[in-house]
C-alpha cells in the first residue's frame, strides 16, 4: 500500500517540480535499487557516497547510515530540487561527472542514465573520475535488451584498476530486457 500511496504522492508532484516521467516509478518498485541499497546499507559503516545521475534521489536518499555522508548529482536542476525536497538528509548538487573532484569516496554509484553514453567515452569518464577523486567501491548495472542505446561491460569499464566482487541476479529491465548490478572494488 505504502508503494501505490508513494507513486500517487510522485505523480501528483510531477507537475510540481517538472521531472520526468520515469521518476514516478517509486523505488519499492525497482528491486535492484533496494538490493543497491541495501548492500550499502549491510556492508559500508562510514564513509562518502556518491550518486551521479540520482534523478530525484530514490537510491542515494534511501541510504542509511550514522557515518555516511551522501551526495547526489543530477544535471537536471528540477531533480535535484524534488531530491532536495524528498531526502533532507542527503546533499543535492545539480551537476554531472564534472562535478566530482577531490572527494575520498567509499562507494561511486552509476546506474540507468549511463546506458545513454558510449562505451568508451564512458570509460574515459570513469578514469578522470579516478584520476580526480580516491573511489573505493564502484556500483553499476549492466543490461541488455532493446531498450537501451548501449550495453557496457563492466571489465571494460573498471577491470583495469578494480576487481568485481557482486554480480547481482537478473532483473526485469525495459522492454523484455534484463539489468544486472554489479560492485567493484578498488585493487
Amino acid at each position: 500500500m505504502i508503494g501505490k500511496l508513494k507513486k500517487m504522492v510522485l505523480k501528483a508532484l510531477k507537475n510540481v517540480f517538472g521531472y520526468g516521467e520515469w521518476h514516478i516509478s517509486p523505488i519499492n518498485e525497482r528491486q535492484y535499487a533496494i538490493d543497491i541499497v541495501k548492500w550499502i546499507g549491510d556492508f559500508i559503516s562510514m564513509g562518502t557516497i556518491v550518486e551521479i545521475g540520482c534523478g530525484i534521489g530514490e537510491i542515494i536518499g534511501n541510504i542509511k547510515g550514522v557515518g555516511i555522508s551522501k551526495y547526489g548529482y543530477d544535471i537536471n536542476y528540477n531533480n535535484v530540487v524534488a531530491a532536495q525536497f524528498f531526502h533532507k538528509d542527503t546533499h543535492f548538487i545539480c551537476g554531472g561527472f564534472e562535478s566530482v573532484k577531490n572527494k575520498n569516496i567509499e562507494v561511486l554509484i552509476l546506474v540507468n542514465f549511463i546506458h545513454g553514453i558510449e562505451p568508451a567515452e564512458l570509460k574515459t569518464i570513469i578514469n578522470k573520475l579516478i584520476n580526480e577523486n580516491r573511489v573505493k567501491y564502484f556500483v553499476i548495472d549492466i543490461v541488455s535488451g532493446k531498450g537501451y542505446r548501449y550495453k557496457h561491460n563492466g571489465s571494460y569499464l573498471l577491470g583495469e584498476k578494480y576487481k568485481r566482487i557482486y554480480k547481482s541476479k537478473n532483473y526485469r529491465a525495459a522492454e523484455n530486457g534484463k539489468r544486472w548490478v554489479e560492485i567493484w572494488k578498488e585493487n
